[in-house]
């Protein structure tokens, strides 16, 4: 219902496989070769109502040769490594509440770590010539939806 009368629909074919998507799709699994990975499967609803079918994601990677790919796990794994969220939790600097999506409730080592870090970018901007300003927490939605943040951090 949502698409215009003249929109192009694209259907890729994979043995029995059926996929309506943008695409490009290779034209055989052949050309993946060896260097992919399936990373994870998840369960969704056919255009996020719960009153539709369930479909199958299935998330992967493919890359030109194995040296490409290990280039991309190793990468993967330092980012993982070094996840911000991930370390908070584990050295008790912060935490989130569904209450409040995107918020962060510093802990008392994580709001002197936030404080001494804000104070030298603040000393940097100040020697670059930079002023500070502040904007307000609470505005209206049409900010939220226009910066991409409504759709990442919900209601």
């Amino acid at each position: 219902n949502a698409l215009p009368a003249d929109a192009v629909l694209t259907f890729y074919r994979q043995g029995d496989f059926v996929d309506l998507c943008r695409g490009p799709h290779l034209s055989s699994t052949a050309q993946i070769g060896h260097a992919f990975r399936l990373l994870e499967t998840a369960g969704a609803y056919w255009k996020g109502d719960q009153n539709r079918p369930m479909l199958q994601r299935i998330y992967g990677t493919a890359w030109r040769n194995e040296q490409e790919l290990e280039t991309w796990e190793k990468r993967r794994e330092e980012a993982i490594r070094r996840d911000h969220r991930r370390l908070g939790r584990e050295m008790d600097l912060f935490h989130f509440q569904e209450e409040a999506p995107g918020a962060v409730f510093w802990h008392p080592n994580g709001w002197t770590l936030f404080q001494t870090l804000l104070a030298y970018l603040r000393k940097r901007q100040r020697t670059e010539g930079y002023v500070e300003i502040n904007t307000p927490d609470i505005m209206d939605l049409s900010l939220w939806k226009a910066s991409g943040h409504w759709d990442k951090f919900g209601e």
